[in-house]
């Protein structure tokens, strides 16, 4: 029996230990935060961002550092999630929160330049694919294709009408 508990908690930790790498190589900022918003748990690109040490994270609550009142929650408490922009001295960030009752609030933050940054790689990414890419939105409209995409398309319709 304590055998495998032991292999459990290597499996947990291990587990726990692959979540951390995999949050700290995203490129935007993300926390953790209580209602008040001191930051519980942050990733490499939050420190980053806010010109920080990692193991300071914690010190830190981000209301105050985006100037941002308490009020806020009660907006997101409505809507479970809020997004929204903010110019700083230093840069122009987007912040996503998304409340979870059990855990606290989950934030991503985003240098706007980051942001322009990885549009043009995905864009400059699609259009060199040998195949046709698009994006639609929700309700299934296409808002953005590369040129490849109107000849994937009109193959498909000319196939769908000979079959």
């Amino acid at each position: 029996m304590d055998k495998d508990v032991e292999t459990l908690v290597q499996v947990l930790r291990q587990s726990r230990d692959f979540f951390k790498i995999l949050v700290d190589s995203c490129p935007c900022g993300m926390a953790l935060t209580d209602d008040k918003g001191n930051v519980l748990v942050g990733n490499v690109a939050l420190a980053k961002l806010l010109k920080i040490p990692v193991t300071n994270l914690k010190k830190v609550n981000l209301l105050q550092i985006f100037k941002l009142p308490e009020k806020i929650f009660l907006l997101l408490k409505n809507e479970l999630s809020l997004s929204f922009s903010i110019l700083l001295k230093e840069f122009l960030c987007t912040i996503s929160l998304y409340l979870r009752p059990e855990a606290g609030i989950y934030w991503l933050i985003q240098d706007i330049k980051e942001v322009v940054i990885l549009r043009r790689r995905y864009f400059e990414l699609a259009e060199s694919l040998p195949v046709g890419v698009f994006k639609a939105d929700r309700k299934g409209k296409i808002i953005y294709h590369t040129s490849l995409t109107i000849f994937s398309f009109d193959i498909f319709a000319i196939r769908c009408v000979v079959m």
